[in-house]
């Protein structure tokens, strides 16, 4: 599978716009961020969960569609590889039967 991140692609897959508020930094509500470090943070996410993980990128956007509230409130920092993989592994065991 080739790894072409389309960034713009996936916000507009996702109805994401400009006029919604995501926050920068974790408990300042409504303050948005800019374009560049929301592409950074889905960036980030996508290389811990492929690096640590060996998840594919189709993956790593189904757990991102279903995380961006978290991803981008800070409830999960989208730079942690400690966070994204342990939020990405409670994801896996809720969303399937994994044993």
């Amino acid at each position: 599978m080739e790894d072409n991140f389309n960034i713009q692609k996936f916000f507009k897959d996702q109805y994401l716009t400009e006029a919604e508020a995501i926050p920068t930094e974790p408990g300042i509500s409504g303050e948005r961020a800019s374009n560049h470090d929301r592409k950074m943070a889905m960036r980030s996410v996508v290389d811990i969960l492929k690096d640590e993980l060996g998840i594919d990128q189709d993956d790593a956007f189904d757990y991102i569609r279903t995380h961006r509230d978290d991803l981008f409130d800070g409830t999960v920092d989208a730079f942690s590889k400690n966070e994204v993989v342990d939020d990405y592994k409670e994801y896996m065991s809720v969303n399937f039967d994994i044993n």
